[in-house]
């Protein structure tokens, strides 16, 4: 006889909240895997070429989110205060990846002189940068609760996350140094 698997016991699917949960987090990781390979790496570097950027300014920048993940030290004392944070992580994600995406790739458009304009990649990517910090704990601790509490299945689901992402993160930067080429 075969053991039937409960809505909630299988490690992905459409019809249990807990499986859903972390369906939505395989999606998470393979968008991650996606954006990242153009806000990091080749591309970017690509990208701040185009805009005027010396390599040095493009070292100066790519410190910066490193800089503001001292920022991730706070999160702790602003959202053990926060009840209900599910909009709040929502509204500071869409706004993190507005400015760290769409502002700094339509900045330079309006900011002609180089000095200032790398005034401004490092003004919007630190403000960018520390908003993520400030809710990348957040988002671990609502995310915890969807891991598989069977030992199997949860290293099943890490290693089918981190497989996916290594995929996408393989492929998409074939493809994206495929672009930057032509």
């Amino acid at each position: 006889m075969k053991n039937k698997v409960g809505p909630d016991e299988s490690i992905f699917g459409f019809h249990g909240s807990l499986s859903q949960g972390r369906l939505i987090g395989l999606c998470t990781t393979l968008v991650s895997a996606l954006y990242n390979v153009f806000l990091t790496g080749t591309f970017y570097t690509g990208f701040l070429t185009v805009c005027g950027m010396s390599i040095s300014d493009a070292g100066i920048i790519t410190y910066i989110p490193l800089l503001a993940s001292c920022f991730s030290l706070f999160s702790p004392f602003i959202f053990e205060r926060i009840k209900r944070r599910k909009w709040i992580l929502l509204g500071a994600r869409l706004l993190h990846f507005s400015l760290y995406i769409l502002a700094t790739t339509v900045m330079p458009s309006f900011v002609s002189d180089p000095a200032e304009r790398l005034r401004w990649f490092v003004a919007i990517l630190f403000v960018a940068s520390a908003i993520s910090a400030l809710i990348s704990p957040a988002l671990t601790a609502w995310s915890y609760p969807f891991l598989p509490t069977n030992n199997e299945k949860r290293i099943r689901y890490l290693s089918l996350i981190q497989l996916s992402s290594v995929i996408m993160s393989a492929g998409t930067t074939i493809l994206s140094n495929v672009l930057a080429d032509r």
